[in-house]
């Protein structure tokens, strides 16, 4: 008790900040943060939506670097963060962020939040069974909250945050909300950083995963993890093993697809059986042993590469054995998805003509539209691969919604469907379809869908006439997004 009152002494004297359980070491490697954040809105991209709070955790590593999740501080316009424990908020910001492994680096300028600091040490993934603790500051609150559990799994997985997969490890153990961003610790080191979780599981990103990333933005710049775009087979069949004359003594996958933008340079070919990654055999199931206590994906060996580095491969094709090296030039986070995955930070594009509003299909907006219950043709767009289209073919262009007029009436049956053609011009681009709209100068405009070959038809002077009244009726400021406005 004496020790306490005379740490408080201390700190009012000398403004210095002192835990307020000393001997507990968790409270000087755990931080709150809140997040004031401004969201796009992606059913009226003209607009963002209202400033949203919310909070998190986060833990103070070497450097007074803060490591947080990146779902905590997306989109974030302000942040501010305290000690556990303590009362003083600070304003901090996002040195970097990698949205497909929700991971973040805050920094703060004032070097008084790092008094009495003790830096956690990133450790090892523990065996599956081992004891864990995790420290969380729950909902609004600085009180920070210890909860014992076990490491239950480990698998390469989907992570919620950007819906990309990596690494992820698993205690069968409920956290209150405001965890995310809390360290699990084991042998007083860096384990894994909690995510996400539900009411009978949290989700933690391990060590490795964390200190890929730390790695990756030594040079300023996050390239976030590589990927190359294969669509494979398992060979677990023995009839599909003998068409693909792979001897009993190897396992392997097959491949079946290969992106365009990766075919152009790489080595494999269609029908080529992946047998060894990284000198890791490939089994027929598709997984590589990872510990003696786990296997996962044999795409965890590229997840754990650096862009830019390369990954040897041991390929049998038509049952001669080659071995290559692959280029890991793509990244996940920048490859161009026809349907782009979930983004932060950026407004979508979109442009309106006759009150018909035109954007580009992303996960964001598939969100907005219910997520998995967004309208079925939509997911199966999502659904299909890179690999699966024309190169022609960057982005899908939808109909998203109308600003009621006379030129547009009728046409609201039409909402969520996807442009084909446009003034006899097939659509690959949003930007195209400006292109296509603009250079037209027959009397009507005739926009074409996918699979429905419904079809809008508007009188091109009509529309240009009734345009501007249209926006300001709606109070749109205008026609079109900003990255849209030098095609004009």
């Amino acid at each position: 008790m004496q020790l306490k009152s005379v740490g408080a002494f201390v700190a009012l004297v000398f403004g210095l900040w002192a835990p307020p359980c000393l001997g507990n070491d968790n409270y000087l490697v755990t931080v709150k943060v809140w997040t004031t954040s401004i969201t796009p809105d992606y059913v009226y991209p003209w607009r963002t939506d209202l400033p949203d709070e919310s909070s998190g955790t986060a833990c103070i590593l070497e450097g007074n670097r803060l490591l947080t999740a990146a779902h905590i501080v997306a989109d974030a316009a302000f942040v501010q963060v305290a000690r556990a424990g303590g009362t003083k908020k600070y304003t901090a910001t996002v040195e970097a962020i990698a949205h497909d492994v929700d991971l973040a680096v805050l920094r703060v300028a004032d070097k008084a939040f790092f008094a009495s600091a003790k830096p956690l040490a990133l450790g090892n993934l523990p065996k599956l069974g081992d004891d864990v603790t995790v420290l969380g500051l729950p909902d609004d609150s600085i009180r920070l909250v210890e909860t014992e559990s076990s490491m239950a799994r480990i698998k390469r997985t989907s992570i919620n945050h950007a819906q990309f997969l990596n690494l992820l490890c698993e205690m069968d153990v409920e956290v209150e909300d405001g965890t995310s961003g809390g360290p699990v610790l084991h042998d007083g080191k860096l384990v894994a950083m909690v995510i996400e979780g539900n009411e009978d599981t949290t989700y933690a990103v391990p060590a490795a995963v964390i200190r890929h990333f730390l790695h990756d933005l030594k040079d300023g710049t996050v390239h976030g993890s590589p990927c190359v775009p294969l669509q494979i087979q398992t060979l677990e069949n023995r009839q599909l093993r003998r068409a693909t004359k792979i001897p009993d003594s190897e396992e392997g996958v097959i491949v079946r697809k290969i992106a365009r933008e990766f075919s152009k340079s790489g080595p494999l070919m269609v029908g080529d059986v992946l047998l060894t990654i990284d000198g890791k055999n490939i089994a027929n199931d598709g997984t590589i042993s990872f510990r003696r206590d786990a296997r996962v994906s044999f795409e965890y060996a590229i997840d754990r590469k650096q862009v830019g580095d390369s990954i040897a491969v041991r390929v049998s094709r038509g049952g001669e054995i080659h071995n290559f090296k692959l280029n890991l030039s793509l990244s996940k986070s920048k490859y161009p998805w026809l349907v782009q995955r979930r983004t932060y930070r950026s407004r979508p594009s979109y442009y309106i003509i006759g009150g018909l509003v035109f954007s580009v299909l992303t996960q964001n907006y598939l969100d907005e539209c219910g997520g998995e219950d967004a309208p079925d043709h939509l997911l199966e767009l999502r659904a299909q691969s890179r690999m699966d289209v024309d190169a022609g073919q960057r982005e899908y262009v939808v109909l998203i919604g109308l600003l009621g007029a006379d030129c547009n009436a009728g046409y609201e049956e039409l909402e969520d469907s996807v442009v084909e053609i446009v003034n006899g011009k097939r659509i690959g681009s949003l930007r195209g379809f400006v292109a296509a709209i603009e250079s037209h100068r027959k009397a009507f405009h005739l926009i074409r869908f996918r699979s429905t070959q419904n079809e809008i038809i508007l009188d091109r002077e009509a529309v240009i006439a009734e345009s501007k009244e249209i926006l300001a009726r709606y109070r749109v400021p205008t026609d079109r997004s900003e990255d849209l406005k030098r095609t004009k």
